[in-house]
């Protein structure tokens, strides 16, 4: 029994339907059905995609570059810009600021709350780089003003969040300052005291000044000027250590100060850390869906079905007779 005989399909006359110039001779014997096809695909495909069965949605896009920012290893300042954008923090920041849960309609107690809330911001929020290197934000929304001021807030939670991680760094050097100077104070309280307490029992308060009248009066044969000369001997080399002590502390404690102040300007400072090419703007037409994309595929669908159909139907009936 033939491959034709075993199916009861006539590939072979399917083929020359196509090669011999007979489709359009097919549709037009059929041309009532055909068209009756393609025009309930169309009214079909304008009604379910009208409001009531897909929430139109609007589309607002901002276009900013990255400003005032370290390079960190090899990544472009525009990179590290996108990688800010995408994460988790500015994410939480924009579910909280405009109650996504409630507007995604997603119950903030399921166990899956987060990859749902996730799933859907990602659906809607879309960062890319420009050819120029800057940095597309587009929101999708059911509201327009709603997405014009998300993109908004999601640059000023990009701002936010550097400033923050960079305050940190700061606050960091601060508190290491800070506690290097209390150890260098501490330090020189105690070398002061011992200092003052050596300078009062051996009667030296500059041993480099009074070292030239005390050796004078010494050759003298001033019997006090010998009592000063032997205790200028004993001590002359712990006052001047202890003086360089305290003077290298000092030196220390006012590079950290310098740069404890520095670190706290940086955290006074009010810094961007974008700057708007293009701000974002309430749209005035709806972005999605495109109706006429619908109708097109739902018609071509339609007449695809249709002609697969009539092709079956067809060789069944060949076959019966």
């Amino acid at each position: 029994m033939s491959h034709q005989e075993n199916t009861g399909f006539d590939y072979q006359g399917i083929e020359a339907f196509f090669t011999n110039g007979n489709l359009w001779h097919f549709i037009w014997k059929r041309k009532i059905s055909f068209l009756l096809t393609l025009f309930i695909a169309a009214v079909l495909s304008v009604i379910f995609s009208g409001p009531r069965f897909i929430t139109p949605k609007y589309k607002s896009v901002g276009i900013v570059y990255p400003i005032n920012l370290t390079e960190y290893s090899e990544e472009s300042y525009t990179e590290q810009m996108l990688q800010t954008f995408q994460s988790d923090d500015i994410k939480f920041r924009l579910i909280n600021a405009f109650d996504l849960y409630k507007v995604y309609k997603i119950d903030s107690s399921d166990q899956h709350a987060h990859t749902y809330i996730f799933d859907e911001i990602n659906d809607h929020v879309t960062f890319g780089k420009t050819p120029l290197q800057a940095v597309k934000v587009q929101v999708m929304d059911k509201d327009p003003r709603r997405a014009a001021k998300m993109v908004d807030s999601l640059v000023s939670f990009y701002d936010q969040l550097i400033k923050y991680n960079r305050d940190i760094r700061h606050l960091e050097r601060v508190n290491r300052g800070q506690k290097e100077m209390n150890k260098i104070q501490s330090e020189n309280d105690s070398l002061q005291n011992i200092l003052t307490k050596l300078r009062e029992e051996s009667n030296l308060i500059s041993p480099q000044l009074q070292t030239k009248e005390i050796t004078r009066a010494y050759f003298s044969n001033n019997r006090q000027a010998a009592l000063m000369y032997q205790k200028l001997s004993e001590n002359k080399e712990k006052i001047n250590f202890l003086d360089s002590l305290i003077s290298l502390n000092n030196a220390r404690f006012m590079r950290y100060k310098s740069d404890h102040d520095e670190q706290l300007g940086e955290m006074d400072r009010q810094l961007t850390f974008s700057t708007f090419v293009s701000k974002p703007m309430v749209p005035d037409k709806k972005s999605y869906p495109v109706r006429w994309v619908i109708l097109v595929i739902s018609v071509f669908s339609a007449a695809l079905f249709w002609f697969l159909v009539m092709i079956i139907t067809s060789n069944i009936r060949r076959t019966n007779l």
